[in-house]
């Protein structure tokens, strides 16, 4: 299993840069690690999406950028 924690906030990066991480604008924790545009993983589980999920088809327009750190870790 895996889990993931919010460490500490950071500057933003520019809108066009990637890798970056992007977190959900319609209320859940959902938080994506995205390598381009509509590309990404998710790091941080909502009720919708496991860690882990892969897609190719995000929409931009429901995520903002996160300001932080993700710390992933393995549990045993």
């Amino acid at each position: 299993m895996i889990k993931s924690k919010v460490v500490k906030k950071k500057a933003k990066k520019p809108v066009d840069e990637f890798p970056r991480l992007l977190k959900s604008n319609r209320g859940s924790r959902l938080t994506i690690l995205f390598t381009g545009v509509g590309k990404g993983t998710v790091v941080v589980a909502s009720s919708e999406y496991d860690i882990g999920h892969y897609s190719e088809k995000w929409s931009m327009d429901f995520f903002d950028t996160f300001n932080g750190t993700i710390k992933l870790t393995n549990v045993e």
